[in-house]
């Protein structure tokens, strides 16, 4: 009878260890994972690059449309992290850093102490803290994501936040230089509102001089007569130039300023604006710094609303794209409500 030999592999004891039986699973994080680190480091950055701007725009050498175009792609942006994040405390360390983002280029700013530097950011801090927590609620409690709904307070808050931070950083430069309105943005609003008078006047320009916008002014009086266009030509012109002189006469001594008829009426009106305001400030302190600063607020934050319907489309089509990318999907759960789950 032959003898089977065994292989020296099957002498062996088996494995008894049962924890060692299965290999172990390896951790997989979410892609969301990653994306909500990448989307709240360009929230923090763009942040601070609108701030830097800011900065510049104050200094001179940057228009304002290039802070108001980086604060609302920061607006944009922050809604991702808004709809990824699931820890509400985690935003809040998020919105921290972008406050302190704001606040960084103004560190060594001429005329902005650290005693007014961190109070102004913690009131940026507390009006977009204000707004996510809205934005959460509504995110939480219904039963169906609405973006515009949801979105809403968020978005509404943060350019309010922008606005104050702005005038809170532009006062100083009130006190500073005592130049309460630029005199290239008062001779934008000053040419829009001349559009209006030129309808009445259409031989007014903004940068016409005071004499002949007298001159213009005593033209239109005299050929609405009708005995006057049946004048002759030569006779029409010297009562044009007698009528000029009048109306020169008492525009002047309307105006408190001593101001020449070749002088342009738009610089004219400027100075008129610079020294009454500067007068007011003088006569009332800070006082008046609040209450200009109370009126820009408004003034701005009803312009702010027209930028307000075009900013949450363009939030809409990046929250959408966040779908695109697999990054996060809807899903339902038991209390039958929708909510935002990572892919």
């Amino acid at each position: 009878m032959a003898i089977t030999r065994l292989n020296p592999n099957q002498l062996r004891t088996p494995n008894q260890n049962l924890l060692e039986q299965t290999s172990p699973e390896r951790s997989v994080r979410p892609r969301a994972f990653y994306a909500l680190i990448v989307l709240e480091v360009m929230a923090v950055a763009l942040a601070f690059v609108c701030a830097f701007f800011y900065r510049n725009y104050l200094l001179g050498s940057a228009l304002l449309i290039m802070p108001v175009a980086w604060g609302s792609l920061f607006a944009i942006v922050s809604i991702g992290p808004f709809f990824v994040a699931k820890a509400f405390d985690r935003r809040m360390v998020v919105i921290v850093l972008e406050a302190l983002a704001l606040g960084a280029p103004f560190l060594f700013f001429p005329g902005v102490t650290l005693s007014y530097l961190i109070p102004s950011l913690v009131v940026v801090f507390a009006v977009i803290a204000w707004g996510e927590r809205e934005s959460r609620q509504e995110l939480e409690n219904g039963m169906k994501i609405k973006f515009f709904r949801v979105v809403k307070p968020m978005l509404g808050r943060t350019l309010t936040a922008g606005i104050v931070f702005a005038i809170l950083l532009y006062v100083p430069q009130w006190e500073q230089k005592k130049e309460f309105v630029s005199q290239s943005y008062f001779d934008e609003i000053f040419s829009w509102s001349m559009s209006v008078v030129k309808k009445t006047y259409p031989n007014i320009e903004p940068d016409s001089s005071l004499m002949i916008a007298a001159k213009g002014i005593a033209e239109k009086e005299l050929m609405d007569k009708p005995m006057f266009a049946a004048l002759d030509p030569a006779v029409r012109a010297r009562e044009i130039s007698l009528a000029a002189e009048e109306v020169l006469k008492n525009l002047t001594a309307r105006i408190p300023l001593e101001v020449k008829p070749d002088e342009k009426i738009n610089d004219i009106a400027y100075r008129f604006v610079a020294n009454t305001l500067r007068d007011w400030y003088e006569k009332t302190g800070k006082a008046f710094l609040i209450g200009l600063g109370v009126l820009m607020f408004f003034v701005i934050r009803g312009v702010s609303m027209i930028l307000y319907i075009p900013l949450s489309a363009l939030a809409f089509l990046f929250y959408q794209t966040l779908f695109a990318m697999r990054i996060i999907h809807v899903s339902g759960e038991s209390q039958l409500k929708e909510v935002i789950e990572y892919s």
